[in-house]
């Protein structure tokens, strides 16, 4: 038998929102995360996933035009 999955969309309180992503991160089957622009929330979240063993789960994304500068937040943020 097959399941479907599907996307979702998650809002949460500033208080609450680093919980939310910890919970996220290792009920997900795939993580796909946008380096285009590494804000503060993107840089915690980047380094988080380096201690909570989810890497063989990581997609990295990013505008083609914005490489350079994606390639470069992620070997800042390890």
């Amino acid at each position: 038998a097959r399941t479907r999955r599907n996307a979702v969309m998650v809002r949460t309180s500033d208080a609450w929102w680093q919980h939310v992503v910890l919970l996220l991160m290792h009920a997900s089957d795939v993580i796909v995360v946008d380096v285009t622009e590494v804000a503060a929330g993107t840089a915690w979240e980047l380094e988080t996933m380096l201690h909570e063993d989810v890497e063989e789960r990581i997609v990295f994304i990013a505008r083609a035009d914005q490489e350079a500068d994606a390639r470069a937040s992620l070997i800042a943020h390890g």
